[in-house]
């Protein structure tokens, strides 16, 4: 199976997407040589699926004790969540990027931990202020309607 390389970005969540990964270790991982493996070519790129990958990474960099890496994966997504939401920079240009954040990272990573972490505040130490509010919308809509 050959490896379908990362196209040029042309959206806002392809960018988004891009510094996260960029931010640290991930392209170094089996997670990305995976991710990137399980598309064929001419394939429409999928990061809502794609970002599970992320995802467990960061998880494993959690059960590895991987502080310092854990600190610059959620810098990052404070900073895109602060450009998405604010569109101070005119970086982002609609919600789909928060969306991508809030909706396709942070609750798939809260999936992921659920079992392990019901109460799932395993992050909670490195939470922004965006983040971490985003990270308890998403508790609280899910307490609510289950």
């Amino acid at each position: 199976m050959s490896i379908v390389k990362m196209p040029s970005l042309y959206n806002d969540v392809g960018i988004a997407f891009e510094r996260l990964m960029d931010s640290c270790s991930f392209k170094k991982t089996h997670f990305y040589t995976e991710m990137l493996e399980n598309r064929t070519d001419g394939e429409e790129i999928l990061y809502y699926c794609d970002v599970g990958y992320f995802s467990d990474y960061i998880k494993e960099c959690y059960k590895n004790n991987n502080e310092s890496e854990l600190k610059i994966i959620f810098k990052t997504i404070e900073d895109i969540l602060t450009k998405a939401s604010y569109r101070n920079e005119k970086v982002f240009s609609s919600g789909e990027v928060e969306n991508f954040i809030i909706v396709g990272l942070i609750e798939c990573l809260q999936n992921s931990i659920a079992d392990e972490d019901p109460k799932l505040s395993s992050f909670n130490g490195y939470l922004g202020g965006m983040s971490i509010n985003a990270w308890q919308d998403l508790i609280k809509h899910w307490n609510e309607n289950t």
